[in-house]
């Protein structure tokens, strides 16, 4: 025995009323085609009553569109812009600017160091710069050009040891290089 038991829904559908506006100036056959077109996919049905509307409308004009899209491409290329510059340039110039920081430190560190390994004792008072920078320009008075071959070539392996040994003591403690480093900025 098989019993069935059909239940409909309450109610039905007595008319439909349906609005389209289209962005677009439409011809009469396009207007006539795109009405046919939503009557099928609505399933409305003109013999009971429904009704399709189809309006053709401009909603913005070609100018005002023109603005918008020039609009939004000037903040396209801005961004672009920003991205390039805080992604790619801000971090080389950083980059550069500690380099040459670090460069300028070292070479005035290393110019120190060899002042106090060549003076071991070194100056202290304002006289006693002042002697020294006499000092240094009887010595440039006294020298004379044929010397100075035999000279630097005293000098460069000298040059060498203190550069390697400045490095050296870098590597070998490199906390002690650091506070070196930041009180000679601080001075």
């Amino acid at each position: 025995k098989e019993v069935k038991q059909i239940v409909y829904a309450p109610g039905n559908v007595k008319r439909m009323t349906i609005a389209v506006a289209v962005n677009k100036i439409l011809t009469t056959e396009e207007k006539r085609d795109l009405e046919n077109l939503i009557m099928t996919a609505s399933g409305a049905d003109l013999r009971r009553g429904d009704v399709v509307s189809v309006t053709s409308m401009q909603f913005l004009s070609l100018e005002d569109d023109a603005k918008q899209n020039q609009k939004l491409q000037k903040e396209i290329e801005q961004d672009q812009m920003l991205y390039i510059v805080f992604n790619k340039v801000l971090p080389l110039l950083v980059v550069l600017i500690l380099g040459l920081s670090c460069l300028f430190v070292f070479k005035s560190l290393f110019n120190r160091l060899a002042m106090a390994r060549e003076y071991q004792g070194g100056w202290s008072s304002d006289g006693d710069v002042e002697y020294q920078h006499s000092l240094q320009d009887n010595l440039d008075d006294m020298l004379e050009v044929d010397e100075l071959p035999q000279i630097e070539a005293r000098l460069d392996p000298e040059i060498d040891q203190k550069k390697s040994d400045i490095t050296e003591t870098i590597l070998a403690d490199p906390k002690e290089a650091t506070r070196l480093l930041i009180s000679y900025i601080k001075d």
